[in-house]
Protein backbone atom coordinates (compact mmCIF):
# COMPACT_ATOMS: atom_id res chain seq x y z
CA UNK A 1 0.00 0.00 0.00
CA UNK A 2 1.21 3.58 -0.72
CA UNK A 3 -0.36 4.93 2.37
CA UNK A 4 1.68 6.44 5.29
CA UNK A 5 1.42 5.71 8.60
CA UNK A 6 1.99 9.26 10.71
CA UNK A 7 3.26 8.29 14.02
CA UNK A 8 3.35 11.63 16.22
CA UNK A 9 4.26 11.21 19.73
CA UNK A 10 3.73 14.54 22.31
CA UNK A 11 6.51 14.21 24.82
CA UNK A 12 6.43 16.35 27.88
CA UNK A 13 9.85 17.55 29.09
CA UNK A 14 9.97 19.25 32.39
CA UNK A 15 13.13 21.13 33.30
CA UNK A 16 13.36 20.48 36.20
CA UNK A 17 12.94 16.77 35.93
CA UNK A 18 13.18 15.28 32.35
CA UNK A 19 11.96 11.43 32.99
CA UNK A 20 12.14 10.37 29.83
CA UNK A 21 15.90 11.29 29.32
CA UNK A 22 17.05 10.91 32.46
CA UNK A 23 18.22 14.99 32.43
CA UNK A 24 17.32 17.88 34.03
CA UNK A 25 17.73 21.23 33.25
CA UNK A 26 16.90 24.82 35.01
CA UNK A 27 17.18 28.01 33.92
CA UNK A 28 20.04 29.92 35.38
CA UNK A 29 20.80 33.66 36.42
CA UNK A 30 22.77 33.75 33.04
CA UNK A 31 19.91 32.75 31.11
CA UNK A 32 21.34 29.72 30.22
CA UNK A 33 20.24 26.15 30.62
CA UNK A 34 22.37 23.58 33.23
CA UNK A 35 21.93 20.72 35.02
CA UNK A 36 19.77 20.54 38.09
CA UNK A 37 22.99 19.11 40.21
CA UNK A 38 23.87 22.58 39.97
CA UNK A 39 21.03 24.13 41.17
CA UNK A 40 18.71 24.33 44.04
CA UNK A 41 15.76 21.77 43.89
CA UNK A 42 13.66 25.43 44.77
CA UNK A 43 14.23 27.24 41.88
CA UNK A 44 11.50 27.89 39.54
CA UNK A 45 10.49 25.06 36.93
CA UNK A 46 9.85 25.94 33.27
CA UNK A 47 7.83 23.09 31.18
CA UNK A 48 8.20 22.77 27.77
CA UNK A 49 5.85 20.05 25.55
CA UNK A 50 8.24 18.75 22.50
CA UNK A 51 6.94 17.00 19.66
CA UNK A 52 7.96 14.73 17.19
CA UNK A 53 6.39 13.28 14.06
CA UNK A 54 8.10 9.87 12.10
CA UNK A 55 6.64 9.26 8.85
CA UNK A 56 6.71 5.58 8.01
CA UNK A 57 5.61 2.97 5.11
CA UNK A 58 2.85 0.65 7.14
CA UNK A 59 3.45 -3.57 6.58
CA UNK A 60 0.84 -4.85 8.25
CA UNK A 61 -2.91 -4.81 8.20
CA UNK A 62 -5.79 -6.16 10.10
CA UNK A 63 -9.14 -6.58 8.69
CA UNK A 64 -12.51 -8.01 10.61
CA UNK A 65 -14.02 -10.64 8.69
CA UNK A 66 -17.51 -12.21 9.38
CA UNK A 67 -20.01 -14.24 8.63
CA UNK A 68 -23.63 -14.13 9.83
CA UNK A 69 -26.26 -16.13 9.27
CA UNK A 70 -30.13 -16.03 10.03
CA UNK A 71 -31.84 -19.97 10.19
CA UNK A 72 -35.44 -20.62 11.94
CA UNK A 73 -33.22 -23.32 13.86
CA UNK A 74 -30.45 -21.71 16.55
CA UNK A 75 -28.31 -25.11 16.08
CA UNK A 76 -28.99 -24.80 12.50
CA UNK A 77 -27.84 -20.96 11.78
CA UNK A 78 -24.84 -22.25 14.07
CA UNK A 79 -23.52 -25.28 12.11
CA UNK A 80 -24.39 -22.89 8.56
CA UNK A 81 -22.08 -20.41 9.95
CA UNK A 82 -19.77 -23.06 11.11
CA UNK A 83 -19.31 -24.26 7.76
CA UNK A 84 -19.03 -21.17 6.34
CA UNK A 85 -16.41 -19.67 8.33
CA UNK A 86 -14.91 -23.14 7.83
CA UNK A 87 -14.35 -22.48 4.18
CA UNK A 88 -13.57 -18.81 4.81
CA UNK A 89 -10.55 -19.88 7.12
CA UNK A 90 -9.42 -22.28 5.01
CA UNK A 91 -8.94 -19.74 1.98
CA UNK A 92 -6.87 -17.44 4.17
CA UNK A 93 -4.63 -20.23 5.21
CA UNK A 94 -4.30 -21.53 1.65
CA UNK A 95 -3.20 -18.31 0.61
CA UNK A 96 -0.36 -18.16 3.21
CA UNK A 97 -2.05 -16.48 6.08
CA UNK A 98 -0.62 -18.41 9.33
CA UNK A 99 -3.24 -19.75 11.56
CA UNK A 100 -1.58 -17.55 14.48
CA UNK A 101 -3.07 -14.75 12.26
CA UNK A 102 -6.42 -15.47 12.12
CA UNK A 103 -8.47 -14.89 15.78
CA UNK A 104 -11.59 -14.86 16.77
CA UNK A 105 -13.21 -11.26 17.68
CA UNK A 106 -16.73 -12.14 18.02
CA UNK A 107 -19.01 -15.01 18.16
CA UNK A 108 -22.95 -14.31 19.27
CA UNK A 109 -26.16 -15.83 18.80
CA UNK A 110 -29.39 -13.92 19.18
CA UNK A 111 -33.04 -14.24 18.81
CA UNK A 112 -34.80 -12.57 15.86
CA UNK A 113 -38.10 -11.00 16.78
CA UNK A 114 -40.49 -9.22 14.90
CA UNK A 115 -42.80 -7.28 17.55
CA UNK A 116 -44.90 -5.31 14.26
CA UNK A 117 -48.87 -5.72 14.38
CA UNK A 118 -48.68 -5.80 18.34
CA UNK A 119 -47.47 -9.25 18.26
CA UNK A 120 -44.13 -10.74 19.17
CA UNK A 121 -43.15 -13.49 16.29
CA UNK A 122 -39.84 -15.34 16.37
CA UNK A 123 -38.08 -15.07 12.96
CA UNK A 124 -35.17 -17.38 13.66
CA UNK A 125 -31.11 -17.32 15.22
CA UNK A 126 -28.98 -14.37 13.79
CA UNK A 127 -25.37 -15.58 14.18
CA UNK A 128 -22.61 -13.73 14.31
CA UNK A 129 -18.66 -14.89 13.56
CA UNK A 130 -16.30 -12.74 13.09
CA UNK A 131 -12.74 -12.97 13.07
CA UNK A 132 -9.15 -11.02 12.97
CA UNK A 133 -6.58 -11.00 10.50
CA UNK A 134 -3.43 -9.79 10.75
CA UNK A 135 -1.90 -9.57 7.21
CA UNK A 136 2.00 -9.57 6.96
CA UNK A 137 1.97 -8.59 3.30
CA UNK A 138 0.03 -6.00 3.29
CA UNK A 139 0.12 -5.98 -0.61
CA UNK A 140 -2.51 -9.18 -0.53
CA UNK A 141 -5.38 -7.13 1.12
CA UNK A 142 -7.80 -6.46 -2.04
CA UNK A 143 -6.84 -10.38 -2.82
CA UNK A 144 -7.48 -11.77 0.99
CA UNK A 145 -11.33 -9.62 1.22
CA UNK A 146 -12.12 -10.97 -2.39
CA UNK A 147 -11.23 -14.54 -1.18
CA UNK A 148 -13.12 -14.05 1.89
CA UNK A 149 -16.39 -12.91 -0.08
CA UNK A 150 -16.39 -15.52 -2.09
CA UNK A 151 -16.09 -17.98 0.65
CA UNK A 152 -19.26 -16.71 2.11
CA UNK A 153 -17.90 -13.74 4.10
CA UNK A 154 -20.61 -11.09 4.31
CA UNK A 155 -19.09 -8.41 7.07
CA UNK A 156 -15.72 -7.49 6.14
CA UNK A 157 -14.84 -3.97 8.36
CA UNK A 158 -12.09 -2.04 10.13
CA UNK A 159 -9.33 -2.42 7.95
CA UNK A 160 -6.16 -1.18 9.37
CA UNK A 161 -2.26 -0.53 8.64
CA UNK A 162 0.18 -0.16 10.74
CA UNK A 163 4.07 -1.14 11.62
CA UNK A 164 4.38 -5.03 12.97
CA UNK A 165 7.69 -3.13 15.59
CA UNK A 166 6.72 -0.26 16.96
CA UNK A 167 10.00 0.53 19.29
CA UNK A 168 12.40 1.82 16.84
CA UNK A 169 10.02 4.29 15.14
CA UNK A 170 8.47 5.51 18.59
CA UNK A 171 12.02 6.13 19.69
CA UNK A 172 13.17 8.36 16.71
CA UNK A 173 9.62 10.17 17.20
CA UNK A 174 10.97 10.37 20.92
CA UNK A 175 14.75 11.75 20.12
CA UNK A 176 12.26 14.59 17.83
CA UNK A 177 10.01 15.53 20.69
CA UNK A 178 12.97 16.03 23.05
CA UNK A 179 14.91 17.64 20.55
CA UNK A 180 12.21 19.90 19.60
CA UNK A 181 11.63 20.73 23.37
CA UNK A 182 15.51 21.36 24.25
CA UNK A 183 15.26 23.86 21.28
CA UNK A 184 12.06 25.63 22.74
CA UNK A 185 13.90 25.64 26.39
CA UNK A 186 16.64 27.23 25.14
CA UNK A 187 14.86 30.34 23.22
CA UNK A 188 13.13 30.76 26.26
CA UNK A 189 15.61 30.51 28.66
CA UNK A 190 17.29 33.62 27.22
CA UNK A 191 14.10 35.49 26.74
CA UNK A 192 13.67 35.31 30.39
Amino acid sequence: MSKKILVSILSIVVIGVLLIAGATFFVGDDNMVTSASSRDSRENVLVVYGEGEVTIKPDIAYINVGVETLEDDAKKAQDVNKATMTKVIAKLKSMGIDEKDIKTANYSVEQEIDYSNNKRRLLGYRVYNTVKITVREIDKVGEILNAAYSEGANNIYGISFDVADRSEIYRQALEKAIDDAKGKAEVMAKQA
